[in-house]
């Protein structure tokens, strides 16, 4: 049972590893999308009544918006399914004597980063209101089929699924810590458990987004923070796939 739990769980490494740099990839359209987004907010006002001249600046960041859906429910994917296979590698530290931490690293693993990535898809979904000065061209068409006002995605949301990944990664990174001595990797496993808890630090600044001076270095901090999780899933991986003979 332990060795096809630890099998699973190196598949889930593996997989969170490309988990960790479509968040990379996530990040990056995230900050094209809000520099497209203040270009448009910031020139609405000057352009509304050119409806030609206006079309340039809508027709960026309805692109950039549409990919960073695409990145994100990517994202989602892999995020759900990498931590449902490494919370069952979690479980087979449990089964060779990691002790109760194994099966929160499985309940969080699983549980956790489920509940944070649907969190981020609903923030996709709920879209608000992202076009000031509303009242002046509410209901206007234009031949390319875009509807103004422009709406977006809802940052709350995605910030909520973010600070619940942060701690969910804490949680891990305690797990992977504990149980290393039930693994086949005992220094491998606390580098994981460290990047983990140290990655997940720098995902709740996302939360700057809402200020427009600084916005996009909410992005970056959430940048970093998948990439030390990146290298965490790849440690975990390793771990894993040698625990597999305990």
């Amino acid at each position: 049972m332990s060795r096809a739990a630890f099998y699973t769980g190196g598949t889930g490494g593996i997989l969170g590893s490309l988990m960790g740099v479509t968040g990379i990839l996530w990040c990056i359209y995230n900050i094209t999308y809000l520099m497209d987004l203040y270009r448009y907010v910031s020139d609405f006002f000057d352009y509304w009544f050119f409806l030609d001249e206006f079309a340039y600046f809508f027709l960026p960041v309805h692109s950039s918006g549409s990919w960073f859906g695409v990145i994100s429910i990517i994202l989602v994917i892999l995020l759900i399914v990498s931590g449902i296979l490494t919370g069952i590698g979690f479980y087979g530290a449990y089964r060779t004597g990691g002790g109760a931490m194994g099966v929160v690293g499985l309940i969080f693993g699983s549980a956790g980063i489920t509940l944070g990535a649907l969190f981020i898809l609903l923030g996709i979904a709920a879209q608000e209101l992202k076009t000031p000065y509303p009242w002046m061209y509410p209901f206007y068409y234009y031949p390319f089929g875009y509807l103004l006002p422009l709406f977006g995605p809802n940052f709350l949301y995605i910030w909520l699924g973010l600070v619940i990944l942060a701690v969910t990664f804490i949680l891990l990174g305690v797990s992977s810590i504990v149980v290393r001595e039930s693994t086949g990797n005992s220094s491998a496993s606390l580098a994981a458990g460290i990047l983990s808890i140290i990655g997940a630090c720098f995902l709740v600044p996302y939360v700057l987004v809402w200020i427009d001076i600084i916005a996009i270095l909410g992005c970056i901090f959430a940048l970093i923070g998948f990439v030390l999780i990146m290298v965490a899933f790849i440690l975990w991986a390793a771990v894993f796939f040698s625990s597999r003979n305990l």
